[in-house]
């Protein structure tokens, strides 16, 4: 989810690498390059909540899709959280299925 939320506010991918293997060890480290360093628009606080979901260890992030809407829902100025939660669930399921 958060690497989805990442690519639709900056327009990259969070992990770029000369190569594949290059792109693989970052992934493996979890290490990539900081949303508003690419995107300097982007609101701290949705860059705080875009690298919490992008925590490499799964327990460290949310635990589906529902509870990243809420967040993302409970957090964000009124302008984002003015979308339906379960819009926002549903789109984030089924980017995330496959």
């Amino acid at each position: 989810v958060g690497i989805l939320l990442y690519i639709m506010l900056s327009g990259k991918a969070p992990f770029a690498g000369d190569d594949d293997a290059e792109v693989m060890m970052q992934v493996a480290r979890g290490e990539f390059t900081p949303l508003r360093t690419v995107s300097p628009e982007v609101p701290p606080e949705v860059e705080r909540i875009v690298h919490w979901m992008m925590k490499k260890k799964r327990e460290d992030r949310p635990i589906d899709a529902l509870a990243a809407a809420e967040v993302l829902t409970g957090r964000l100025d009124p302008a984002w959280s003015a979308l339906p939660q379960r819009t926002l669930a549903k789109l984030v399921r089924r980017v995330t299925a496959g």
